[in-house]
């Protein structure tokens, strides 16, 4: 067997040689690299080697006690205690060299950092690309080289470099690192033409000039690969553990990288500002952030992105700010961006409309809290808007819903446009514009009138019965987006119990009037209003549906009722049995029914009374009608009436001429509405009365008792089928009277019932927290106002739910 000696030299000779065809990029075969790999392993495993190993640790062990014993002679006892711990672990001793493995790696070192200065030093490129274009195929050609060698050395790794790893060596590394570190040296740390070389072809390419980035990014992406850093190696199973580090990157690319930039763009963001608008600066701006960032993402690592817009943020917005705000909010309310929109509200091209806006937009969402000035903008914008218009159609609106709430619907929808296109739904700009529509929407030249503050919720549900009525379709109408436009206006109105009530009166007339277009669009009106204010707000709704319904079934079943009974005096009929504490409708006094109803009347409540014990029913006759055929007249009109229209008409089958004493006496209606519903039929010309002028106006308080009515025997009509239905306005009158004076009484109920609920809870409160906890629970359906909530406390005190603390006035506490 050869000595250690001979054996280094002729595996020295033999990765020596392989290295020198690698790097003349010369073929190798695979069974050259295997022969190769063995011979090393051979090396490793030689009986040299072990003794190599056994001499070099009994040597250590006599260093140790060497070193011991000098510091035992300088110091005192404790602090030779100290001293000989720490000296348990020493630096790597320069024996280890000498150990198999050792020597191959430092040869390896050694030759490669030979080698590579051997081809820096050759290079004699005449510009900067064709020194990048050198320094790239170097690099490809030393990664690959590296890699191999790293695999050939494989042994050298297992039993050598680990051992070091074991024994905390620094300064040592796997092959392919150290090559990575031999690199760093001779091409980044002392040489920087080519991190200057890189960076003066991305200002070229800035300035724009025709610059191959695809090259500067493989320069840079080998600071990147290039680049370690070694970890703790404590409880690693004694290996090294050496991870990828962007340090060099960031000092010799990245660093110099920023400071270039920032540089430039604050020389030519102040050149391009001094010499265009503000408006062209913001797009300028806009175009040159788009630029560097796809500039960043072409040439450097990922990392770097953040950085760079953080950068171009600070100088191209934040640091612009106070120059240009003031001119950004006068571009809001230029009326030829708003205006020009609302005008082609209806094109495919409102984006172009948004474009300057949009480019305000995407510039100030570059830095953090830049928005709020022009956010606080647009919610006064919108409010002198809004209030504007309402101001226009003051006088208009109580009488016709319509316009008052369309002109809402107009500018909330135009702004709304606004803030989903040119601001992409910001949150920001959605909650100015939120804030803004809830202050016009509730607080305007209509609602300011006085006891007009909650007129915009009555408007509301008034317009949401107007669509939702008969006849509305007729007009080419889109009722779902009505719908929808009147629920967006719903959000911001602040009284939604005013709402509820008016709107719960509403349907309930339009349901026993069968005046409802569709109940698909009633169910769909239902439903959103249950979406926005749970299923509470619209319970009672939802069982006026459920009632009809059950009186469909009803009206089913009372004619096979009839069938069986064999009842044939009664009238063709229809009815709804609704219950009496969900329908917001009332009976009047009673009448006499004329004789050719009353059997239909009878069997009814025959048929009722059998199917439901104990029930009562309450005729509500101001709310029915029916159909009169007119056989007197040519034509044999029918016409639609009121029950009380009816029982005056059907009087005249009989008698030609009763005075009007006689016709009350008979009905037994209450002369006031008698008077009323006379006058309607006097209008009609169906009934004349002699004693007035035939082409005066008819006036209730023109008749008198001994006034004879008689029939129009000659009346005309070119319609088969008309109506004189009308309602009885002194019930339209009180009812909607009766609403308005019962909202305060609603409310404070409502609001006693909220402070028993958050007092059973919380046992003991402070005034002034129950009063903002009566509030937060309140606001979604109205805003109480806290001399109501006191009033409410003091009346619970009275009932004794709740009782003054006799140490704190402002403490109250529940009695269970």
């Amino acid at each position: 067997m050869s000595t250690h000696a001979d054996l280094l030299n002729q595996v020295w000779t033999d990765v020596s040689q392989t290295m020198d065809q690698m790097f003349a990029l010369e073929p190798m075969t695979k069974r050259r690299m295997e022969q190769l790999y063995n011979k090393i392993d051979s090396y490793m495993k030689s009986n040299e080697r072990s003794d190599a190993l056994l001499n070099e640790l009994i040597e250590q062990q006599e260093r140790l006690r060497e070193e011991a014993k000098k510091k035992e002679k300088k110091q005192d006892n404790a602090t030779a205690a100290v001293a000989t711990t720490a000296a348990v672990t020493p630096p790597v001793p320069a024996a280890e060299i000498r150990v198999p493995g050792g020597d191959l790696y430092y040869k390896t070192k050694d030759y490669l950092r030979q080698r590579l200065q051997e081809i820096a030093d050759s290079d004699r490129s005449s510009n900067d690309y064709d020194f990048l274009r050198f320094y790239v195929r170097t690099w490809t050609k030393y990664q690959f080289l590296t890699r191999v060698i790293n695999s050939i050395l494989t042994p050298v790794h297992i039993n050598w470099i680990s051992r070091q790893a074991a024994n905390n060596s620094t300064d040592v590394y796997s092959i392919h690192t150290t090559a990575m570190h031999i690199w760093q040296d001779i091409f980044f740390k002392n040489n920087q033409s080519l991190a200057r070389s890189c960076l003066d072809f991305i200002r070229d390419h800035r300035e724009g000039k025709q610059v191959d980035l695809s090259l500067v990014k493989e320069v840079v992406d080998s600071y990147v690969s290039a680049g370690f850093t070694e970890e703790d190696r404590a409880n690693n199973q004694s290996r090294l553990r050496i991870v990828a580090s962007l340090e060099i990157y960031r000092d010799y690319i990245e660093k110099p990288f920023l400071e270039n930039t920032s540089l430039f763009y604050k020389i030519k963001s102040e050149e391009y500002l001094a010499e265009n608008s503000v408006l062209d600066y913001i797009k300028k701006a806009n175009e040159l952030f788009s630029q560097e960032e796809d500039r960043t993402k072409k040439c450097l690592h990922e990392t770097s992105l953040p950085n760079v817009q953080s950068n171009l943020t600070t100088i191209l917005v934040q640091d612009k700010l106070e120059t240009i705000l003031p001119e950004m909010r006068s571009l809001l309310t230029q009326e030829n961006i708003t205006g020009r929109f609302y005008q082609i509200i209806g094109s495919l091209d409102i984006v172009l409309c948004f474009v300057d806006l949009k480019a305000v937009y995407i510039f100030l969402n570059r830095a953090a809290d830049a928005h709020k000035p022009l956010q606080k903008t647009l919610k006064e914008y919108i409010c002198k808007i809004g209030l504007d218009a309402v101001e226009r159609v003051r006088d208009q609106a109580e009488k016709d819903p319509k316009i008052y709430i369309e002109t809402l619907i107009g500018v909330y929808t135009r702004f709304s446009s606004i803030v989903e296109v040119a601001f992409c739904s910001n949150a920001g700009y959605r909650t100015a514009m939120n804030e803004a529509c809830v202050e016009f929407i509730n607080r305007n030249a209509v609602t300011n009138q006085p006891n007009k503050s909650s007129i915009s919720a009555e408007l509301l549900a008034r317009y949401c019965d107007a669509i939702l009525r008969k006849g509305h379709q007729a007009r080419n109408i889109d009722v779902d987006k009505k719908i929808d436009e009147n629920m967006a206006i719903f959000n911001y109105i602040e009284d939604k119990d005013i709402f509820q009530k008016f709107y719960f009166k509403l349907l309930a007339k339009r349901l026993v009037g069968q005046l409802s277009a569709s109940d698909d669009y009633e169910e769909l009106m239902i439903t959103k209003l249950k979406e926005v204010c749970g299923f509470e707000y619209t319970l009672k709704f939802q069982r006026m549906f459920q009632d009809m319904r059950l009186s469909t079934n009803l009206i089913s079943e009372f004619e096979n009722y009839c069938e069986e009974k064999n009842y044939n005096n009664i009238v063709k009929f229809s009815f709804m049995v609704l219950t009496s504490n969900t329908w917001p409708l009332k009976g009047l006094s009673k009448f006499n029914l004329p004789i050719e109803l009353t059997p239909t009347f009878e069997s009814f409540m025959r048929f009722y009374a059998t199917k439901f014990n104990g029930r009562k029913l309450e005729w509500a006759h101001h709310f029915s009608k029916g159909e009169l055929k007119m056989t007197y007249t040519v034509s044999k009109n029918t016409v639609q009436v009121s029950t009380y229209q009816m029982a005056i008409l059907l009087l005249f089958n009989t008698v030609d001429s009763m005075t009007v004493e006689a016709m009350i006496d008979t009905t037994q209606i209450e002369r006031k509405l008698f008077l009323q519903v006379l006058v309607t039929l006097l209008k009609g010309k169906v009934l004349k009365c002699p004693h007035l002028r035939s082409n005066g106006e008819i006036k209730e308080n023109d008749i008198a008792d001994d006034f004879s009515i008689d029939i129009d025997l000659g009346f005309k009509n070119n319609m088969i089928r008309f109506s004189l239905y009308q309602p009885i306005r002194s019930i339209e009158q009180a009812d909607a009277e009766a609403t308005t004076q019962s909202i305060d009484e609603d409310r404070k109920i409502v609001i006693q019932a909220a402070i028993v609920r958050i007092m059973k809870a919380r046992k003991d409160l402070q005034h002034s927290i129950l009063i903002q906890e009566t509030i937060s629970q309140l606001v979604s359906r109205f805003i109480p106002k806290i001399p109501m909530i006191k009033k409410c406390i003091d009346i619970l005190i009275e009932k004794e739910y709740l009782e003054r603390d006799t140490k704190d006035r402002n403490q109250y506490r529940y009695l269970a």
